[in-house]
């Protein structure tokens, strides 16, 4: 009851009647200015477009704070950062986007070694990779295969091919 926890805090006195202990959540006042805490653009009210708005809002994240390059990167804390919870984000990532979290993770990944590689093409593989934010070799091949239809190392040779050739600018592989 409310008034055994504003005992405990000092807050009150004893409730002289067991009616007094009854409390609803009618009788409370919010703080004035309680819900200005909260910028209105972060706050989602899971009507009908609250997937999209949750979807806009992952992919400018990723777009802007690049959370896929760390090795470490976790859907709780990509849902966390979004405001919501790893179910809602899951279930946005699926319907909306047809895909995982980690298929998500890794095709962000791919476009960002395609985008390094344009730029530098004296960048080892390995050294690719770790920028890009995998783990090992077996993972980066298999995004990579899975997002292009090449592994990295094809893709790179086509591409070196492809500039040798007249057949692309410097811009290729960028958005």
């Amino acid at each position: 009851p409310l008034s055994s926890y504003l005992r405990i805090l000092n807050m009150d006195s004893p409730a002289d009647s067991p009616e007094e202990e009854a409390c609803s959540l009618s009788d409370v006042e919010p703080r004035p200015g309680a819900r200005d805490i909260i910028p209105d653009d972060l706050i989602c009210d899971f009507d009908n477009d609250s997937a999209t708005s949750l979807k806009d809002r992952l992919l400018a994240y990723f777009e802007s704070e690049k959370p896929f390059l760390s090795k470490n990167i976790s859907m709780e804390e990509v849902a966390m950062r979004l405001f919501t919870n790893k179910s809602y984000l899951s279930k946005t990532i699926n319907v909306e986007m047809n895909k995982n979290f980690r298929e998500l993770v890794n095709y962000f990944r791919v476009r960002e070694a395609i985008k390094i590689y344009s730029s530098n093409q004296n960048i080892s593989m390995n050294e690719l990779r770790d920028k890009c934010g995998f783990n090992n070799n077996a993972s980066f091949t298999s995004a990579f295969k899975l997002n292009t239809g090449m592994t990295p190392g094809e893709w790179c040779r086509d591409l070196k091919n492809k500039k040798n050739n007249g057949e692309i600018g410097v811009a290729y592989g960028k958005e």
